[in-house]
């Protein structure tokens, strides 16, 4: 995805929010088609990827048009627990997980003020986590085939937090102060 990503911006595709709401279309309808039995052209997990990475994308894109309504994501809340409520059939949960999760996660991000925003005072982990959990998960798991899900997730945490605290303090908040060259600062901001 991120070299899909890449090959667009080469080609100077990412000036048409359009085509990259197309890529993240082309997601979903392979996740949908997939969960549904119509089609399988890309399978649903990879489908669904593509969907959430290009939505993230796109999202970014058109940053200043998306609303942070209160309303939306609380409208998006109410259809999680509906359909928690309503159905156990698990593709319809998937369905709309993949409906509301990108808006829910850029709201819940940007939008609400007091204890979810007093994480951030700490430093921005984030992305050091996201990339850092896969690979150590992974080592985990090769080395020991038999570790539960909740013990791999705490020990995953227990080993990417630090890193991604080491990460974030020496090279990712030094990195933001970076001045970046003149053709790159207009596109940026």
């Amino acid at each position: 995805m991120y070299m899909l990503l890449s090959l667009l911006g080469v080609v100077g595709a990412l000036r048409w929010p359009a085509i990259v709401a197309a890529v993240a279309c082309l997601g979903a309808i392979c996740f949908v088609g997939d969960l549904l039995g119509w089609i399988h052209l890309l399978g649903s997990e990879r489908a669904r990827f593509i969907y959430m990475f290009f939505c993230g994308a796109w999202f970014f894109i058109v940053r200043e048009r998306v609303p942070m309504s209160g309303f939306i994501a609380a409208g998006c809340v109410m259809a999680l627990a509906a359909v928690a409520i309503m159905t156990r059939n698990h593709n319809v949960h998937r369905l709309v997980l993949g409906s509301v999760v990108p808006f829910l996660t850029l709201w819940m991000g940007f939008a609400p003020n007091g204890i979810i925003r007093q994480f951030n005072r700490l430093g921005d982990y984030s992305y050091g986590v996201y990339i850092l959990a896969c690979p150590v998960q992974y080592y985990l798991v090769w080395r020991h085939q038999d570790l539960a899900p909740w013990s791999l997730f705490c020990l995953t945490m227990s080993i990417v937090v630090p890193l991604s605290i080491i990460s974030w303090r020496y090279v990712e908040s030094r990195a933001l102060h970076v001045p970046l060259p003149l053709r790159l600062r207009a596109t940026s901001s």
